[in-house]
């Protein structure tokens, strides 16, 4: 049996690890809560535009169409913020906007400096009268109306720009087995397809199967092309067995008498 003050003795070690454990916790809650009003009033410090104010901007990339300093200019003006306070995915955004700029990336290099990664858009051909297509088949329309010299020439309904630039390359491949290149090439709505080389052939290719109508004519056309005085100026493939041929005199100087 349990003498009286056993009983109390234990009572007195219980309450005191009652006491014990209630300012633990007390002490974790003071903890905590100023833990979050440090990091509360931390980042609306670190959010102000006078801290750490951002001094450098880097841009890298390879251009030649883009100015490194126009970039550069665009990102500081769009920084509202310090170091830590600048919206990286609005500052990508803002740099992606323009033409020239196929992607962008944006870093922080402490402890004042945006890195920008820049990929420009490269070319593959014009696109309908104002406009630029990329390797990808994007178009895409530059601000300054500038483009580069020497490409050649696609067109058809935007939503096919995709198939327009697959084909492109396709043909183009093909025809540099002959030594010929393609200046313009457009399908229609009707997804009938006409192409002009660099050397004014003209080529009527309908819309079934062209791939396969073309390379017929690329195997003749070697045998076609030698030992004529005319100069071939058109080809029409709509023709499910065969294809036609205009052809052009060519006036030399001693035909002419000079």
């Amino acid at each position: 049996m349990t003498t009286p003050r056993k009983i109390s003795q234990q009572n007195l070690a219980e309450k005191a690890q009652q006491q014990h454990q209630l300012l633990v916790w007390a002490g974790l809650c003071v903890l905590f809560l100023t833990l979050g009003l440090a990091l509360h009033y931390g980042t609306r410090w670190l959010q102000q535009p006078t801290t750490m104010p951002l001094q450098h901007v880097v841009i890298n990339g390879e251009f030649k169409n883009l100015q490194s300093a126009e970039l550069r200019d665009l990102v500081m003006a769009a920084a509202a913020g310090g170091f830590f306070a600048v919206d990286m995915q609005a500052m990508r955004r803002a740099v992606e906007q323009q033409a020239w700029v196929d992607s962008a990336s944006v870093r922080r290099i402490w402890p004042d400096t945006l890195y920008v990664d820049v990929v420009e858009q490269v070319p593959l051909a014009r696109w309908a009268k104002a406009a630029l297509i990329n390797q990808r088949g994007e178009v895409f329309e530059p601000g300054d109306g500038i483009y580069p010299a020497g490409l050649p020439h696609l067109n058809g309904p935007y939503d096919r720009s995709y198939e327009v630039a697959n084909r492109y390359r396709q043909i183009g491949a093909d025809l540099k087995r002959v030594g010929l290149k393609i200046k313009f090439l457009r399908v229609n709505p009707r997804m009938a397809w006409l192409m002009v080389t660099e050397d004014g052939i003209r080529f009527e290719m309908g819309s079934q199967d062209v791939a396969q109508r073309l390379n017929r004519f690329i195997d003749l056309y070697p045998g076609l092309a030698a030992d004529r005085e005319e100069r071939l100026r058109g080809v029409d493939l709509r023709y499910r067995h065969g294809f036609a041929l205009q052809w052009q005199p060519q006036l030399s100087i001693a035909k002419m008498g000079v």
